[in-house]
């Protein structure tokens, strides 16, 4: 098994290298952006909701995106940070914030916990409850959901302890 440390830099080195990739090519900025958000991106995050990743870890992921735009000559060093993530039609270059990303697949993935009948999922909802060592999508999301500033209706923080990961009352409907 592999340490987590070690698929971490793994991961990070690879995003590093595929998002140099794509900005060094003779792409147009348009097509630069969306295929960093097609092919960069989801080197990291389909590992957000298996991975604990630390908010300074993503966070050095984002320095990591404007640092390499910088060096490969698409991002003046003084430009705005925010305009990276504006749609291109609000004037900005249409990225992906990680930040934005990791939070949207941890509320995503406890959600789906939640709401799942699955035998395996029903046992991951109970080692998230009961906070058994690995168990960290919960506080994830609660996190999330306080940076994202939910209603405390929607956060899944909002229930009681108890009630956190149970499975709703009223399920989906089903088409």
């Amino acid at each position: 098994m592999h340490d987590i440390t070690t698929v971490k830099a793994t991961l990070v080195e690879r995003y590093k290298k595929t998002l140099r990739t794509i900005w060094m090519s003779e792409l147009t900025a348009k097509h630069k952006s969306t295929a960093t958000n097609m092919l960069s991106m989801p080197i990291v995050s389909h590992t957000f909701a298996s991975i604990r990743w630390n908010v300074d870890e993503i966070n050095q992921l984002d320095r990591d995106t404007r640092k390499t735009l910088t060096m490969c000559k698409n991002l003046h060093p003084k430009a705005s940070a925010q305009r990276l993530y504006l749609p291109r039609h609000e004037g900005g270059r249409g990225l992906i914030n990680i930040e934005w990303l990791h939070n949207r697949v941890v509320i995503g993935a406890v959600y789906q916990i939640r709401r799942s009948s699955d035998p395996l999922m029903c046992m991951v909802r109970e080692a998230e409850k009961d906070g058994t060592q690995g168990s960290f999508l919960l506080k994830a999301a609660v996190r999330a959901c306080q940076a994202l500033k939910m209603p405390s209706d929607a956060a899944p923080a909002s229930r009681k302890k108890d009630n956190i990961l149970e499975k709703p009352k009223q399920d989906l409907k089903t088409y």
